[in-house]
Protein backbone atom coordinates (compact mmCIF):
# COMPACT_ATOMS: atom_id res chain seq x y z
CA UNK A 1 0.00 0.00 0.00
CA UNK A 2 2.72 2.49 0.97
CA UNK A 3 5.89 2.39 -1.10
CA UNK A 4 8.12 4.17 1.38
CA UNK A 5 8.21 5.47 4.91
CA UNK A 6 7.96 9.03 3.58
CA UNK A 7 4.30 8.61 2.68
CA UNK A 8 3.48 7.43 6.18
CA UNK A 9 5.42 10.39 7.64
CA UNK A 10 3.51 12.77 5.37
CA UNK A 11 0.22 11.39 6.64
CA UNK A 12 1.35 11.63 10.27
CA UNK A 13 2.59 15.19 9.73
CA UNK A 14 -0.76 16.11 8.19
CA UNK A 15 -2.61 14.62 11.18
CA UNK A 16 -0.38 16.51 13.64
CA UNK A 17 -0.78 19.77 11.69
CA UNK A 18 -4.56 19.30 11.52
CA UNK A 19 -4.82 18.66 15.25
CA UNK A 20 -2.46 21.52 16.21
CA UNK A 21 -3.93 24.16 13.91
CA UNK A 22 -7.60 23.14 13.58
CA UNK A 23 -8.89 20.63 16.12
CA UNK A 24 -7.27 21.84 19.39
CA UNK A 25 -7.82 25.58 18.71
CA UNK A 26 -11.40 24.84 17.63
CA UNK A 27 -12.13 22.93 20.82
CA UNK A 28 -10.52 25.68 22.93
CA UNK A 29 -12.43 28.48 21.21
CA UNK A 30 -15.68 26.51 21.29
CA UNK A 31 -15.19 25.91 25.02
CA UNK A 32 -14.71 29.64 25.61
CA UNK A 33 -17.90 30.43 23.69
CA UNK A 34 -19.81 27.72 25.56
CA UNK A 35 -18.65 29.04 28.95
CA UNK A 36 -19.57 32.58 27.96
CA UNK A 37 -23.01 31.49 26.78
CA UNK A 38 -23.55 29.48 29.96
CA UNK A 39 -22.61 32.48 32.11
CA UNK A 40 -24.88 34.87 30.22
CA UNK A 41 -27.72 32.34 30.41
CA UNK A 42 -27.28 31.88 34.16
CA UNK A 43 -27.18 35.62 34.79
CA UNK A 44 -30.27 36.17 32.69
CA UNK A 45 -32.08 33.26 34.33
CA UNK A 46 -31.34 34.42 37.87
CA UNK A 47 -31.24 38.22 37.69
CA UNK A 48 -33.49 38.68 34.63
CA UNK A 49 -31.24 41.03 32.67
CA UNK A 50 -28.68 40.60 29.92
CA UNK A 51 -25.26 41.53 31.27
CA UNK A 52 -23.37 43.13 28.40
CA UNK A 53 -20.26 43.33 30.60
CA UNK A 54 -20.04 39.53 30.85
CA UNK A 55 -17.46 39.25 28.05
CA UNK A 56 -15.33 41.90 29.69
CA UNK A 57 -15.61 40.03 32.97
CA UNK A 58 -14.30 36.90 31.26
CA UNK A 59 -11.50 38.94 29.69
CA UNK A 60 -10.61 40.38 33.12
CA UNK A 61 -10.27 36.88 34.56
CA UNK A 62 -8.11 35.82 31.63
CA UNK A 63 -5.97 38.96 32.03
CA UNK A 64 -5.35 38.29 35.73
CA UNK A 65 -4.49 34.67 34.97
CA UNK A 66 -2.02 35.66 32.24
CA UNK A 67 -0.38 38.36 34.37
CA UNK A 68 -0.03 36.02 37.37
CA UNK A 69 1.34 33.33 35.04
CA UNK A 70 3.95 35.77 33.69
CA UNK A 71 4.89 36.78 37.23
CA UNK A 72 5.18 33.16 38.40
CA UNK A 73 7.35 32.29 35.42
CA UNK A 74 9.57 35.33 36.00
CA UNK A 75 10.27 34.28 39.61
CA UNK A 76 10.66 30.59 38.72
CA UNK A 77 7.46 29.15 40.18
CA UNK A 78 6.19 26.17 38.18
CA UNK A 79 4.51 22.79 38.33
CA UNK A 80 7.27 21.00 36.45
CA UNK A 81 5.93 19.70 33.13
CA UNK A 82 2.43 21.10 33.73
CA UNK A 83 1.49 24.62 32.56
CA UNK A 84 2.12 27.40 35.09
CA UNK A 85 -1.31 28.79 34.22
CA UNK A 86 -2.82 25.97 36.29
CA UNK A 87 -1.26 27.60 39.37
CA UNK A 88 -2.41 31.06 38.26
CA UNK A 89 -5.99 30.04 37.46
CA UNK A 90 -7.26 30.25 41.07
CA UNK A 91 -5.95 33.83 41.26
CA UNK A 92 -7.88 34.71 38.10
CA UNK A 93 -11.03 33.11 39.51
CA UNK A 94 -10.69 34.94 42.85
CA UNK A 95 -9.99 38.29 41.17
CA UNK A 96 -13.02 37.84 38.90
CA UNK A 97 -15.20 36.95 41.88
CA UNK A 98 -13.98 40.08 43.67
CA UNK A 99 -14.68 42.23 40.59
CA UNK A 100 -18.20 40.82 40.26
CA UNK A 101 -18.99 41.28 43.94
CA UNK A 102 -17.63 44.83 43.85
CA UNK A 103 -19.63 45.66 40.71
CA UNK A 104 -22.78 44.15 42.17
CA UNK A 105 -22.44 46.00 45.47
CA UNK A 106 -21.48 49.34 43.94
CA UNK A 107 -23.67 49.40 40.82
CA UNK A 108 -26.34 46.76 40.34
CA UNK A 109 -27.64 46.56 43.92
CA UNK A 110 -28.87 50.16 43.78
CA UNK A 111 -30.91 49.50 40.67
CA UNK A 112 -32.32 46.24 42.01
CA UNK A 113 -33.44 48.02 45.20
CA UNK A 114 -35.12 50.67 43.03
CA UNK A 115 -36.90 47.83 41.18
CA UNK A 116 -35.58 49.20 37.89
CA UNK A 117 -36.82 47.73 34.63
CA UNK A 118 -34.58 45.15 32.93
CA UNK A 119 -33.77 47.58 30.11
CA UNK A 120 -32.27 49.98 32.68
CA UNK A 121 -30.05 47.19 34.00
CA UNK A 122 -28.93 46.43 30.43
CA UNK A 123 -27.93 50.07 29.93
CA UNK A 124 -26.15 50.07 33.30
CA UNK A 125 -24.25 46.93 32.28
CA UNK A 126 -23.06 48.80 29.18
CA UNK A 127 -21.82 51.53 31.50
CA UNK A 128 -19.91 48.92 33.51
CA UNK A 129 -18.47 47.49 30.29
CA UNK A 130 -16.57 50.66 29.27
CA UNK A 131 -14.36 51.03 32.39
CA UNK A 132 -13.67 47.29 32.23
CA UNK A 133 -12.33 47.63 28.69
CA UNK A 134 -10.17 50.59 29.67
CA UNK A 135 -8.71 48.71 32.65
CA UNK A 136 -7.85 45.75 30.40
CA UNK A 137 -6.09 48.02 27.95
CA UNK A 138 -4.12 49.84 30.64
CA UNK A 139 -3.17 46.67 32.49
CA UNK A 140 -2.02 44.62 29.49
CA UNK A 141 -1.31 46.69 26.40
CA UNK A 142 0.58 49.53 28.06
CA UNK A 143 3.11 47.33 29.97
CA UNK A 144 3.70 45.19 26.87
CA UNK A 145 4.29 48.27 24.74
CA UNK A 146 6.67 49.74 27.35
CA UNK A 147 8.52 46.43 27.42
CA UNK A 148 8.76 46.50 23.63
CA UNK A 149 10.09 50.08 23.71
CA UNK A 150 12.72 49.02 26.23
CA UNK A 151 13.70 46.01 24.15
CA UNK A 152 13.87 48.04 20.95
CA UNK A 153 15.92 50.78 22.60
CA UNK A 154 18.48 48.20 23.72
CA UNK A 155 18.89 47.25 20.06
CA UNK A 156 19.28 50.91 19.05
CA UNK A 157 16.00 51.00 17.12
CA UNK A 158 14.50 54.02 18.90
CA UNK A 159 15.77 57.32 20.23
CA UNK A 160 18.33 57.14 23.01
CA UNK A 161 16.36 59.35 25.42
CA UNK A 162 13.83 56.49 25.81
CA UNK A 163 16.50 53.96 26.79
CA UNK A 164 15.93 54.62 30.49
CA UNK A 165 12.38 53.28 30.61
CA UNK A 166 11.72 51.36 33.81
CA UNK A 167 11.00 47.68 33.23
CA UNK A 168 7.38 46.73 33.94
CA UNK A 169 6.45 43.68 36.01
CA UNK A 170 7.11 40.43 34.18
CA UNK A 171 9.44 42.06 31.62
CA UNK A 172 11.26 38.82 30.92
CA UNK A 173 8.08 37.17 29.73
CA UNK A 174 6.79 40.19 27.84
CA UNK A 175 10.00 40.78 25.91
CA UNK A 176 9.34 37.57 24.04
CA UNK A 177 6.21 39.25 22.68
CA UNK A 178 8.34 41.94 21.04
CA UNK A 179 10.12 41.03 17.87
CA UNK A 180 12.77 42.46 15.62
CA UNK A 181 12.25 41.22 12.10
CA UNK A 182 14.94 40.54 9.49
CA UNK A 183 14.84 44.16 8.26
CA UNK A 184 15.69 45.34 11.81
CA UNK A 185 12.26 46.92 12.18
CA UNK A 186 10.65 46.65 15.59
CA UNK A 187 7.20 45.10 15.81
CA UNK A 188 4.97 44.25 18.73
CA UNK A 189 2.73 41.20 18.92
CA UNK A 190 -0.40 43.08 17.80
CA UNK A 191 1.12 44.90 14.81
Amino acid sequence: MFESGYEIMDILNAIVALSNYVIVPGIAYGSQLALGALGVTLIYGILRFSNFAHGDTMAFGAMVTVLVTWWMQSVGISLGPLPTALLALPFGILATMALLLFTDRMVYRFYREQKAKPVILVIVSMGVMLPAEVSLTVAVAVPVELSCLRSWSQHGLIASKQRDLPPPVGTEMMESRCAINADHKATSWWS
